[in-house]
């Protein structure tokens, strides 16, 4: 997914408003999640890079499966989006994108089998 080097054709500039991480938020971050202050700057790079507004809809979220071979697997993408989607708003934002990053990596087995 963060390996893509295709551009999204709904992203532009003018469009993209995503949140920028003051010094303060990223120190919360780095210490509700399992990551360093530089992973988390690099993690929300990529994500910036696919968002648009600093959200991920399900079409955006497929397109960078698609590298990985599953966007041929539409209900796998749509099950993991709708996991990560945590409010259902049919929109994944930095927050639960991060969150959902620190379960896959540091999650008990029961938070990874949600």
């Amino acid at each position: 997914m963060f390996c893509s080097s295709r551009k999204n054709p709904k992203r532009s500039k003018s469009k993209n408003k995503a949140e920028k991480l003051t010094k303060k938020r990223l120190k919360q971050l780095a210490n509700t999640y399992n990551f360093t202050e530089a992973e988390i700057l690099m993690i929300k790079k990529r994500f910036d890079k696919l968002s648009v507004g600093g959200d991920l809809d399900i079409d955006t979220f497929k397109n960078g499966l698609g590298l990985l071979g599953l966007d041929s697997a539409a209900f796998l993408c749509e099950r993991i989006f709708n996991v990560i989607d945590e409010n259902a708003n049919d929109s994944v934002n930095f927050d639960e994108f991060l969150r959902y990053m620190h379960i896959l990596i540091d999650g008990s087995y029961a938070q990874k089998a949600k």
